[in-house]
């Protein structure tokens, strides 16, 4: 089977560039297809069948009439859009859409990045149109298959495939307290602008924290609030608190591993990927607030307190800091949760979706 792969958001360093860049990988090591890598050629793991440079066009070229062209010209079975958005009409080939998640639908602006706010009116013009016209739509959990099911109509029908986790070699880490000895102990967080970050809320728990010495990371890929940022500029200078904003995915993973604990208190995800990439570094995690999280850790996770936030963030830090025995526990719930879910899976479950979509019958390309 022949499939041309979307792969723009491959290079964009977020939660979606590791399902595009997992995903593809397994593709090709799992067998019985040809990947036709769509993106930047310089990205495209070994083992491609080709690639064709698009990262140059503009981004929305491929889900019109150049990329029902392209299709064509390359010859290829199913068209697979790993990014939210397809083609807005019915193509030449089957396709397979993966929507992650449905938070472009919100018309909220505030704390989002201008690139945020220009993709998701993007994405809230075309998913009327590129639902419809994709033979099968994936989705990467039960809870956002709910939400498209409620949202968009029983029509859309969506099929989960989970997403999967595997750390880098080497990094699987220790019991918690042998892994603090002897070094300051650290609570990491993903930070962002958007608000359903509640990176505030951390800030606030980091803050009550002071007498346990512990520091704090944050992982601010996404940015953070210019306020926020300004009033954690002192404990920037002391030491105290590390914000990164890029980091390599090797030390990305260093840093999961070396927490005391990941404070992942987001209100609305697709999938949380975060939540598994903690568990299999062997680090506890306190979340549960957004419903996709406690779907992915199950009964792995800490669950935080929606009623207080900050409290329940401190309280669960408090007890993984005085309890090892409490912590080693923890830890070994989350990797023997994190073991579930693997891109192999990921990468299988979407054979099975190309098939099916080449299996459907299509009505004719208008």
């Amino acid at each position: 089977m022949r499939v041309a792969y979307d792969a723009r958001h491959a290079a964009r360093g977020l939660g979606i560039s590791t399902f595009v860049m997992q995903l593809a990988r397994e593709l090709v090591a799992v067998g019985g297809i040809e990947l036709i890598w769509l993106g930047d050629p310089a990205l495209a793991p070994a083992g491609v069948a080709g690639a064709v440079r698009v990262d140059r066009l503009p981004y929305p070229v491929l889900d019109g009439p150049v990329g029902r062209a392209l299709a064509k010209r390359l010859r290829v079975d199913v068209m697979h859009f790993t990014g939210n958005t397809g083609w807005g009409r019915i193509g030449p080939v089957p396709s397979v859409l993966t929507l992650h998640d449905l938070i472009f639908l919100s018309t909220s602006v505030h704390g989002r990045s201008a690139r945020q706010i220009v993709g998701h009116r993007y994405e809230r013009r075309l998913i009327d149109r590129s639902v419809p016209a994709a033979d099968v739509l994936a989705v990467p959990s039960e809870t956002v298959a709910r939400e498209v099911s409620a949202r968009l109509g029983a029509g859309a029908a969506p099929r989960v495939v989970h997403e999967g986790v595997a750390a880098p070699e080497g990094v699987s880490s220790s019991a918690v307290g042998i892994r603090s000895a002897g070094s300051r102990p650290y609570l990491v967080a993903f930070a962002g602008r958007d608000p359903r970050k509640r990176t505030a809320a951390v800030v606030d728990a980091w803050r009550s924290l002071a007498p346990l010495g512990v520091a704090l990371r944050l992982l601010a890929s996404g940015g953070l609030p210019p306020d926020l940022r300004a009033s954690l500029e002192p404990d920037r200078l002391s030491g105290a608190v590390e914000i990164s904003e890029h980091l390599p995915n090797h030390e990305l993973w260093r840093v999961l591993a070396g927490a005391l604990a990941l404070a992942y208190p987001s209100r609305e995800e697709g999938f949380g990927l975060p939540v598994l990439e903690a568990m299999a570094a062997g680090t506890p995690v306190l979340t549960g607030l957004a419903e996709v999280t406690r779907e992915v850790g199950g009964d792995a996770i800490i669950m935080l307190d929606e009623r207080d936030v900050a409290g329940s963030i401190a309280a669960s830090v408090r007890r993984l800091h005085a309890d090892p025995a409490y912590a080693r526990s923890v830890v070994e719930r989350g990797r023997r949760r994190a073991a579930e879910f693997t891109w192999r899976a990921t990468a299988e479950g979407y054979l099975d979706l190309y098939r099916a979509a080449t299996l459907g019958d299509r009505r004719a390309p208008r």
